[in-house]
């Protein structure tokens, strides 16, 4: 979860505030525990919530399928979700 957070810091170049990050970091980790969890984040109009999580989406979107399809990580259950079609976003219909 730390190294993915270090990333999308790094990819957006940018530097969350603690309150940001830790609401970041359970974003990561929902995504990589595929939880299923609906998060919700109290926090003050203005505060950065959307930014937080368009940094997050961003960033694991990147790079959660690149670490998915390398060899070193092709036993690790928590990524065989993003193997195939890497990250989808948004809500589907069927």
């Amino acid at each position: 979860v730390n190294k993915v957070f270090t990333f999308c810091e790094y990819l957006a170049n940018t530097k969350l505030f603690p309150y940001q990050s830790q609401f970041a970091k359970r974003l990561i980790r929902s995504l990589l525990e595929n939880d299923g969890e609906e998060l919700s984040c109290l926090m003050s109009r203005q505060s950065g919530k959307s930014h937080t999580v368009g940094i997050i989406v961003s960033g694991c979107a990147v790079i959660l399928p690149i670490l998915a399809n390398m060899p070193m990580f092709q036993n690790d259950d928590r990524l065989k979700t993003f193997r195939d079609k890497g990250m989808l976003t948004g809500k589907t219909t069927n």
